[in-house]
């Protein structure tokens, strides 16, 4: 069964784009947030460990 959203496109702001991608199926949103949410803690943490932990000697 084939579903279509064009009607939903066509009457889409910017607020209810993406809500449309979130009701899409196929989204490709919806495969990769687990794994860009991962991405984006490990990527922020270390960050802070560099920039705040970690002293000068230890940053060469």
């Amino acid at each position: 069964m084939t579903v279509t959203y064009s009607l939903n496109v066509a009457k889409a702001r910017l607020c209810g784009f993406a809500k449309l991608l979130g009701r899409w199926r196929g989204s490709i949103y919806k495969l990769l947030y687990r794994e860009m949410v991962i991405f984006c803690a490990l990527y922020y943490s270390l960050s802070f460990l560099y920039r705040y932990l970690l002293s000068e000697a230890q940053k060469k």
